[in-house]
């Protein structure tokens, strides 16, 4: 039995395969630091897809974000992962005071990614239906 329905969970989403179940316990088994989750027997192992922070890091420690935004006056991120509060913690962790973002996933009726406007403060903002991620 395989779902394609994707169910959030905190860590990220995931999809019901309990026909699977043994597998990815298997392979969590196999992963490093596995070996303390083959103490558990019970219950239903899936597979969880998350959001990797360091996609947004360039390879001398700066934002993705503000670098592509030094070369554009707007940036459209569409991504499977990168949830709302992903961006949120990217913009804390770089002090990325000067970014805008506005969240359009729903008002462009997009079902199985999430969808953004980025741009910088000191641009004129965009005329979106969206919902802004933060206040300035």
């Amino acid at each position: 039995m395989v779902s394609t329905s994707r169910i959030a969970v905190a860590e990220g989403h995931t999809w019901a395969q309990p026909s699977l179940s043994g597998y990815y316990r298997a392979l969590q088994l196999a992963s490093p630091g596995g070996e303390t989750a083959g103490r558990q027997h019970d219950g239903l192992w899936l597979p969880v897809r998350s959001f990797d922070p360091a996609s947004l890091v360039t390879t001398d420690r700066a934002s993705v974000l503000s670098r592509l935004l030094e070369h554009c006056h707007y940036l459209i991120v569409e991504d499977e992962d990168l949830r709302p509060k992903d961006l949120l913690e990217h913009r804390r962790t770089f002090s990325s005071e000067n970014l805008v973002a506005e969240d359009v996933t729903s008002v462009m009726g997009v079902t199985g990614n999430y969808a953004y406007v980025l741009w910088a403060k000191d641009q004129r903002a965009p005329r979106l239906e969206g919902e802004r991620l933060w206040q300035l």
